[in-house]
Order: C-alpha cells, then structure tokens, then sequence
C-alpha cells in the first residue's frame, strides 16, 4: 500500500500546484490589456492556458508592463499543460486493477508441470501490500459468509485450500482498486477547491 501512497501523494501534489497555477493565470488575466486577453479565447482556465503557452514575449524589454504580462501567462500556460502532464503520467501507473493486483504481487500467473495446469500469484509486488491483502483473506475466511461460500465454490471446482484463498486474495485487490477509485475521485474536488483557495 505504501507505493500506492506515494503515487498518490505525488498526484495529490501535482493537482495542487496546478489548481494554484490556474489561479494565478486567472489573477493575471483579469489584469492584463484588453488586447491581449481577448486573445485567450478558450472558455476553460486549462484551455486558456494552452493558448497562453503560444505567447512569445519579447524578453529584451522585459521592464515595460505588457510584455511582462505577456511573459508571465505563457509561462504559467507552460507551467499548467506541465503539471498536468505529470499527473496524467502518475495515473499511468494506477490504470486498472489488473495493474493494482500486480502491484500487490496478487496477479495469477499460469503454471504448467505435464498434465497439471494451474495458477499461481505474481511473485513480485508490494510485499507488505500482499500481506495486507492475505490477513484480509484470511479474517474473511472466519467471519464472512460470502468468503467461505466463496472458498467453498473453488473447492468444488478441484480448487486446494491454497489455490482458493489465491483466488480470494485477487478477488480482495479487485475490490479495494475500485473503492480506491471511488475515494479519489470523490476527494479531487476537494483538493482542487483547497488548493484553489490558497
């Protein structure tokens, strides 16, 4: 879990530093001459931004009021399609639970010997995260009903003890990729709207 921590952390980050430079980019506009902001034409704060990032200041007179202007909007315009570059990077990372459950070294990997066919669990991964995921398992296994007829359902299938509490590990990561999921998209508003503020 920790390295999903930290790639969150790292977005988390990343979206602020973007919401305070849209901010920015707003404060500038509303500021700068007619002229130059009728040029920025787009109806988002990121498409404006986009635009801004075509701005070439002439920086051999950086002193007079209009090309400092023109000099800070295309440089937050760069600043903006950046960050939002490493975040849509960042996400790469977290794309789908197939990716999370080999982060946690859950994925079913298939394993051959002569007649026998069967699976077993990526080896590589977060260890800690694979620990997690097995105490889970096996707490389920205990107290929860829809796990033990779960268990019960492998078991009928010619599935070993072993095989099906693999199989309920890779059940459980499926399961907390999407309440992860839920989580963050339900709390980007809130660190947009914070970062927004500051």
């Amino acid at each position: 879990m920790e390295a999903i921590r930290n790639l969150h952390l790292v977005r988390d980050s990343a979206i602020k530093a973007r919401s305070a430079a849209c901010v920015q980019l707003r404060d500038v506009l509303l500021t700068a001459p007619d002229h130059l902001r009728n040029r920025l034409t787009a109806k988002s704060l990121e498409g404006k931004a986009t635009q801004a990032r075509a701005l070439r200041p002439d920086l051999s007179k950086p002193h007079e009021p209009e090309r400092a202007v023109k000099y800070a909007l295309g440089d937050l315009g760069r600043r903006i399609y950046e960050l939002t570059a490493e975040i849509n990077e960042t996400d790469k990372h977290f794309h789908s639970e197939a990716a999370f459950a080999r982060l946690c070294g859950v994925a079913p990997i298939p394993v051959s010997s002569g007649k026998s066919h069967r699976m077993r669990l990526h080896r590589g991964g977060n260890r800690q995260a694979n620990r997690v995921i097995y105490l889970i398992a096996i707490c389920r296994l205990r107290y929860d009903p829809r796990s033990q007829a779960y268990r019960d359902r492998k078991r009928a299938q010619g599935h070993s003890s072993t095989e099906a509490i693999r199989c309920l590990k890779r059940f459980i990561a499926r399961e907390i990729y999407y309440s992860l999921k839920r989580d963050l998209s339900a709390n980007r508003p809130i660190v947009e709207a914070v970062a927004a503020k500051n």
